[in-house]
């Protein structure tokens, strides 16, 4: 797996859709320094983010498959505050309606942004469905539901600062299918599955000789 290839991608359209949450959250956001890991699911764990939010975004044009994306509650409980201009710090806070049409409409121009970013960088149309949001309360549970059996996943861990508020991480989990269409068409082409050796084309036959010219009389 070109661990690299990957985290430049995703840098580069993660990163370019920080302006997009910056703008709509009225506070700076960064999105940086993205840590690759390819794992079996087994060994997946995201217990220092629990309790989380999971984002689920499907790639309905230009890519197939889905990107997850996992935040700590507290992380969320921030941004939806931001956005709905509500201060969550002295109650609990709750995945109801509001709540998740808040963080639905960060992650829409967050994903949709890093899809433009993506469609110019790949050269090509991407387009994503509409993202969900739902609780995550352990790491099984998010397990059983995403990835039920034991396969190669990557997990891209993304540093996040939000203005003085927030600074902490967040985690986008994908199949290595996906991951590896993204490299495919990153121009490493080691990545995509096999294909056989293209035959050399056969030599174009030698065009026959003119006939000489007969003499002048």
């Amino acid at each position: 797996m070109e661990i690299d290839a990957i985290g430049e991608i995703l840098n580069i359209s993660l990163g370019t859709s920080a302006t997009s949450v910056s703008e709509l959250l009225g506070q700076p956001v960064k999105i940086t320094t993205p840590k690759v890991k390819v794992m079996k699911t087994k060994n997946f764990n995201i217990k220092t983010y629990e309790p989380a939010i999971g984002v689920e975004i499907n790639y309905v044009k230009g890519l197939d498959g889905q990107n997850i994306l996992i935040l700590k509650e507290s992380d969320v409980k921030v941004i939806v505050g931001l956005l709905l201009q509500t201060d969550f710090s002295d109650r609990e806070f709750v995945m109801d309606e509001m709540n998740i049409g808040a963080i639905c409409e960060v992650m829409n121009q967050m994903m949709g942004a890093s899809a433009t970013a993506l469609s110019q960088f790949l050269n090509r149309a991407i387009s994503i469905s509409p993202p969900n949001s739902f609780s995550i309360d352990n790491t099984e549970q998010f397990k059983n539901k995403y990835f039920p059996k034991d396969e190669d996943i990557v997990a891209v861990y993304f540093n996040l600062m939000i203005g003085k508020l927030v600074n902490s991480q967040f985690i986008n989990v994908m199949r290595t299918g996906l991951a590896k269409e993204l490299i495919s068409n990153f121009g490493l082409e080691s990545m995509a599955p096999a294909s056989a050796p293209v035959p050399p084309a056969a030599a174009a036959p030698a065009p026959d000789p003119k006939p000489a010219s007969a003499p002048a009389a």
